[in-house]
């Protein structure tokens, strides 16, 4: 259940509830106030958490996300716009091993395809109304260093998209790197 709260005064709130798809899973909402004081909402959403084990037998959740989740809310508390944005399969396979490119596949066809990992950085506003998300990859892995192990933070591809402000995607883009 997800609900946006208006806090109006000290002890005055005001709950909204939002019709979102309780099988959703999401990492986070980022929030921002447009001009016309309606509140923007964006967020990775993925179709589930996944869990992967390592070779020392550790196993952790990953998130691949499935898309951006988008709406506007009035200052009313109404819900105005909603856009759910999913990756497109392209998009997702794009840099990626021709082996990993085939789990991928196989991940599609059972509605779980996603870009595995990717947390949302950045959410803002444009002067026309249009919206850019960037997102990176970003895990900890445990690691052989020398003569032991130690956590190693790995940071791969951005991801960025541009949302016009009627919610159609004017372009979406994947940077490749590794770090």
């Amino acid at each position: 259940k997800f609900e946006l709260l208006k806090i109006k005064g000290a002890k005055e709130v005001d709950q909204y509830p939002l019709a979102i798809d309780g099988k959703l899973v999401f990492q986070r909402f980022n929030l921002l106030e447009d001009n016309k004081g309606h509140i923007i909402c964006a967020g990775y959403y993925a179709n589930g958490y996944d869990f992967k084990v390592n070779w020392t037998g550790n196993s952790a959740a990953s998130f691949n996300t499935n898309g951006i989740y988008c709406f506007k809310m009035t200052t009313e508390g109404e819900v105005s716009d909603l856009w759910d944005i999913e990756f497109p399969l392209d998009l997702i396979q794009q840099y990626n091993t021709d082996k990993e490119q085939e789990k991928i596949k196989s991940r599609e066809e059972a509605g779980k395809a996603g870009i595995a990992d990717l947390k949302m950085l950045n959410f803002s506003a444009q002067a026309d109304g249009s919206f850019i998300v960037i997102g990176e990859q970003q895990y900890i892995r445990t690691e052989m260093v020398m003569t032991s192990t130690a956590n190693v933070n790995h940071f791969g591809h951005v991801v960025i998209t541009k949302i016009n402000s009627d919610g159609a995607v004017a372009w979406s883009k994947k940077l490749p790197k590794n770090q």
